[in-house]
């Protein structure tokens, strides 16, 4: 796809096909309290990512459950995504549990399903293959997030209730401007990052960044500008590579050992996520071999 070098900020409709991957993320309390967070990404079956800041922001103000070094395990409220498959049909996800990337503004969701607007239709997973490497500067990237988001709930005669979701779908585009494999010295972005010259409004973050080729080459986590007629958005993308060390315990299936702890490039190793060998140019090879040769560990959860 051909992305655009200058900047843009282009209203997409309701059901964009983009919004069977870019999924909302909602915080839902039982009675309809709800509240719109930000946006996540489906990278494989049952995992998507959003913005650690996203999660932060959900355990901050809503609590949080037990804990385990990096993994959360949201009670008390559901964390919910919301999706648009062709049809259009609607699919809302469970967030069962969450894991925290360190020293990054990048979190893992593993999924389960809530309910959807047809319960006959199977569900087929649709991803993007992902590039966990960090694209060059002068590279054209698009991204894509939800915001100006307003939530309305009804009763319903059953003691549920009906969610009605007003938000402005966007694709935002621009060019790499600055790689920060360390992030800033200090602010908000302190984290491996990439500048980008594209505006991102709040509720965008976690969205997916695309490059022309379609691969989706990181999660968006900010903006200290949107940027006007004379000078430029200054925004900021989390680099992927920091997934790939980021153990988790989601079950693979029959072929694979059950209830155990590994890190998130087995996933990629099996085939799982969808990526490439040019998606780990620019990682040290040493690196790439010890997060392939990890022994998998008993979960404790």
């Amino acid at each position: 796809m051909a992305i655009p070098h200058t900047p843009t900020f282009v209203p997409q409709p309701a059901d964009t096909p983009a919004s069977e991957i870019a999924l909302r993320v909602l915080v839902e309390f039982a009675g309809g309290e709800t509240h719109v967070i930000g946006t996540a990404v489906i990278i494989a079956g049952h995992l998507a990512v959003t913005a650690g800041h996203v999660l932060d922001d959900i355990t901050t103000r809503f609590g949080s459950g037990q804990s385990e070094g990096s993994k959360q395990v949201v009670s008390d409220y559901a964390i919910r995504l919301y999706q648009i498959t062709p049809g259009p049909e609607y699919v809302v996800w469970n967030v069962f549990t969450a894991w925290r990337c360190p020293d990054s503004d990048l979190a893992l969701l593993h999924l389960g399903l809530h309910g959807s607007s047809d319960p006959t239709k199977p569900i087929a997973w649709r991803t993007t293959p992902v590039h966990f490497t960090t694209p060059s500067v002068g590279t054209p990237i698009a991204a894509f997030g939800y915001h100006s988001s307003v939530p309305r709930t009804t009763p319903n005669a059953d003691g549920g209730y009906h969610l009605d979701l007003d938000d402005k779908p966007t694709t935002s585009t621009g060019v790499v401007e600055e790689i920060l494999p360390a992030g800033q010295p200090s602010g908000n972005f302190t984290f491996p990052c990439f500048r980008v010259a594209a505006r991102f409004d709040g509720g965008m973050s976690g969205g997916p960044v695309f490059d022309e080729a379609g691969m989706l080459r990181g999660i968006i986590s900010g903006t200290l500008s949107a940027g006007d007629e004379i000078d430029p958005p200054i925004s900021y993308v989390c680099m992927l590579w920091p997934l790939l060390r980021l153990r988790i315990d989601v079950n693979r299936g029959d072929a694979h050992p059950r209830d155990v702890k590994y890190p998130l490039i087995h996933l990629v190793r099996d085939g799982l996520i969808h990526s490439q060998p040019s998606s780990f140019e620019g990682i040290h090879p040493s690196l790439i071999s010890s997060w392939m040769s990890t022994e998998v560990e008993p979960s404790k959860s």
